[in-house]
Parts: C-alpha cells; structure tokens; sequence
C-alpha cells in the first residue's frame, strides 16, 4: 500500500512553516483572496514505496507566513 502525506510544523513565534510532501497534492496558502502553490515540486516518494535505496530522497521546504 501507498500513501500520500503532508507533514507540516509552523513556528508560531516566526511564522516559518517547514514542510515535507511525499506525493500528495500542493498545499494551497489562500490570503486576501487569492490562492498560492507553497511549493512546486515533492519532498519525497510515497510512503510504502520499495525501490533503490538511491531514490529516497527527502527534501524539506520552507515558507514564512504572517498571521
């Protein structure tokens, strides 16, 4: 089985958010009435994918956000 994530934590004190997809749908920031991609490409494969070692990769993104 497969499963696609998100995992996010926010410093509430900054506003920094990092954030980590395998394979699940951009997360959208919609502000003032207009929507935004916070990222443009994934952080890493599925979870439950079986393969070369070589191909898990797991990049982190960043955004800073403000209230």
């Amino acid at each position: 089985m497969l499963v696609s994530a998100i995992l996010g934590i926010i410093e509430e004190d900054t506003g920094k958010c990092h954030f980590w997809n395998a394979e699940h749908p951009f997360q959208i920031l919609y502000r003032d009435g207009k929507t935004n991609y916070m990222e443009n490409s994934v952080s890493m494969n599925k979870i439950g994918f079986v393969g070369e070692a070589d191909l898990f990769i797991l990049r982190e993104s960043q955004r800073t956000i403000s209230p």
